[in-house]
């Protein structure tokens, strides 16, 4: 039984990616890979900016923002639940 669904759409000779290009997609895939595995690394491999806490010399105090609690209202009368 065919589905009534399912009507054929009628497409331009155009608009149809050529044999080459659609086999050829794999290749594409591992070559955007291995250029964004060698920007990640290059990016990893880079110097730290002046002034960050990556370029301070060990032992070198840094500041610690205090850790305040937050007030009960404010935790117990938001629910962003949705069921």
């Amino acid at each position: 039984m065919k589905n009534p669904f399912s009507k054929s759409v009628p497409v331009k000779s155009s608009e149809i990616t050529p044999e080459s290009a659609y086999f050829s997609r794999r290749d594409f895939m591992k070559a955007a890979g291995v250029a964004g595995a060698t920007a990640a690394l290059l990016a990893a491999c880079g110097t730290a900016p002046q002034g960050s806490l990556a370029s301070s010399t060990p032992g070198e105090a840094t500041t610690v923002l205090p850790d305040v609690p937050t007030d009960y209202e404010a935790i117990t009368h938001y629910n962003n639940f949705y069921e």
